[in-house]
């Protein structure tokens, strides 16, 4: 109980100096970052030399960004300032307009310390179906105007080269962008196992389909690449999956890994950080998280993935 107060007045930044500044930076953090992901995406949106760097920064940190939410308790308000990459966590506001019959709720005593309650959690979801929405609106919006664009023009081709990244890419990447939250949500309500309520119920059986979802669709699109590999060395044949094999290297099988433990690594972590806090095996979380960095690094190293050794330095750098 003394720990749970020295923690609490850790936390608490209304009477603690200390803890009033690292809130602080915390938002201003969170503004830069957020400046950060969006000048990039504007650079290389202008410069046309493709968005690698920037999945490639939002991915990594994606696999930070929640673990302060743990054991970390000496680093607070961290999450606060990593949430601009956790693409549902973007707009979290400070009240809940969905489950607040579940806003005092939490998942552990870390998370009332961010005051991440579990309808802030559905909230998330919430926005993430509200931007796949957008997305399909979207994409309804430019197959539109490719049918009403005056034909045999560039305007024309330009539509019909955009619109063919919809077919699979632009689906693919919000995926890929939203496959940790929906995979660690998901199995966080599993070990919860508090059905007491409808809405739990619903919520536990959503979370069962979700995370079989997140272990077929990984090993489908897998299949996918590995049968049309020696289709996809062409460079318009590749086109409908660049995505996933965003800059690799197409000219051996086992930098297929890279898209692969792309998901491994994120439904593993999801997992092992959905563990209580409070059980034996705790570690776990912190032994696979260093343990699959070192792999990978490795990984880049012996096999060189990418196209170029700029592209390999640089997400060896991240």
């Amino acid at each position: 109980m003394y720990v749970l107060k020295r923690i609490g007045l850790q936390f608490n930044f209304e009477t603690n100096e200390q803890m009033a500044y690292m809130r602080q930076l915390a938002i201003k953090t969170y503004w830069y970052l957020c400046g950060v992901v969006i000048l990039q995406f504007l650079i290389l949106f202008v410069r046309n030399v493709g968005f690698l760097p920037v999945w490639t920064l939002i991915e990594y940190m994606q696999l930070v960004s929640f673990i302060p939410l743990y054991n970390f308790r000496l680093i607070p308000y961290l999450y606060d300032a990593f949430k601009p990459f956790l693409v549902s966590h973007l707009v979290l506001t400070n009240e809940t307009f969905i489950l607040e019959d579940m806003q005092n709720d939490y998942f552990n005593e870390n998370y009332d310390f961010y005051w991440l309650s579990v309808a802030k959690l559905g909230q998330s979801l919430f926005l993430i179906f509200c931007l796949a929405c957008v997305v399909v609106i979207s994409n309804i919006v430019v197959f539109l105007l490719y049918v009403c664009a005056p034909k045999k023009t560039r305007f024309e081709k330009y539509l019909g080269e955009l619109l063919a990244q919809y077919k699979f890419n632009v689906y693919l990447r919000l995926y890929m962008l939203c496959y940790f939250d929906l995979t660690f949500f998901s199995t966080m309500k599993i070990v919860d196992g508090d059905d007491s309520t409808q809405a739990r119920k619903v919520a536990t059986m959503s979370s069962y389909v979700i995370f079989t979802i997140s272990i077929v669709v990984p090993v489908f699109l897998m299949s996918i690449i590995c049968k049309r590999f020696e289709v996809m060395k062409i460079k318009q044949a590749k086109a409908s999956f660049n995505t996933v094999v965003l800059k690799i290297d197409k000219q051996s099988r086992w930098r297929l890994i890279q898209p692969g433990y792309f998901f491994f690594r994120r439904l593993l972590t999801a997992v092992l950080l959905s563990m209580p806090i409070d059980n034996t095996f705790i570690f776990l979380q912190y032994v696979f998280v260093l343990m699959s960095s070192h792999a990978y690094v490795l990984y880049l190293v012996a096999i060189k993935p990418y196209q170029s050794p700029l592209l390999n330095n640089y997400v060896l750098s991240n």
